[in-house]
């Protein structure tokens, strides 16, 4: 890979590390620097300084974290209620979307807040971001008990800059 795109790597399954291309050679920027996280998963940016990284905290039950990497130093922000954290996008620095399990989805405009709680059975597997107001995620209603009534199938909402709604 060459040029002045930089470019991220996930870590593998195993090991908590993340790589950035400078469009000369892979560098090391993250290895498993606190010890609560059990893991790091999805993770998203606009450039070399500025990554975003969804992990699991092991302190916190039922809680993930972020880490931001703002070409410096990476902070961790734990957002506390959320297992489960699926996939992450964005449009800017300020303007980034995280969901996951039961229908959650947490927003970022200079703060973290949780925009939308889902019902129990709703997990979000994909969101994608065209501007701050325009946003969709996907992912599926399970049928959680053989008893259950209600097959799984596919789910899709939309964000149109004041709700989330169900895209039919």
């Amino acid at each position: 890979m060459t040029g002045q795109v930089p470019a991220w790597t996930p870590p593998a399954p195993d090991e908590d590390v993340v790589l950035q291309w400078d469009g000369i050679e892979w560098k090391e920027v993250y290895r498993g620097e606190w010890e609560q996280l059990i893991g790091v998963g999805p993770l998203w940016g606009t450039g070399p300084d500025d990554l975003w990284v969804v992990g699991t905290d092991s302190l916190r039950l039922g809680t993930c974290s972020v880490l931001h990497w703002d070409g410096q130093a990476w902070a961790l922000t734990p957002l506390v209620g959320s297992a489960g954290l699926t996939a992450i996008t964005g449009t800017a620095p300020d303007d980034v979307w995280i969901v996951g399990a039961e229908g959650i989805v947490w927003h970022f405009d200079g703060a973290w807040s949780l925009v939308r709680t889902g019902p129990m059975d709703e997990d979000l597997l994909g969101v994608w971001a065209a501007d701050r107001n325009d946003a969709w995620a996907v992912g599926r209603v399970a049928a959680r008990y053989p008893e259950s009534a209600y097959p799984a199938h596919g789910l899709i909402l939309h964000w149109d800059g004041s709700t989330w709604s169900y895209w039919r």
